[in-house]
């Protein structure tokens, strides 16, 4: 195997294990965000918007290393031609 293709095999590998921890996280606030919902009280209130924050973060970190692992995708395109 040659080192572009290895190089692009670590790629995905890593973004597969960056991914994993970063579903685990929504799915938990996914759960949070049910409890809160189901019983509404103002300090759940602050916890849902915590919650929430922490969604959007985390959406924000799945398109960063979307678009990290794209662009190094096609440097090593760029690199076998």
């Amino acid at each position: 195997m040659n080192a572009q293709k290895l190089k692009q095999e670590l790629i995905y590998i890593a973004g597969h294990e960056l991914r994993n921890p970063m579903c685990a996280l929504s799915l938990q606030n996914d759960i949070f965000k049910s409890i809160l919902h189901t019983n509404s009280t103002q300090g759940n209130d602050r916890m849902l918007h915590m919650v929430e924050t922490s969604e959007k973060q985390l959406r924000r970190m799945e398109s960063m290393l979307d678009r990290l692992i794209s662009l190094i995708d096609k440097n090593v395109e760029q690199n076998e031609t």
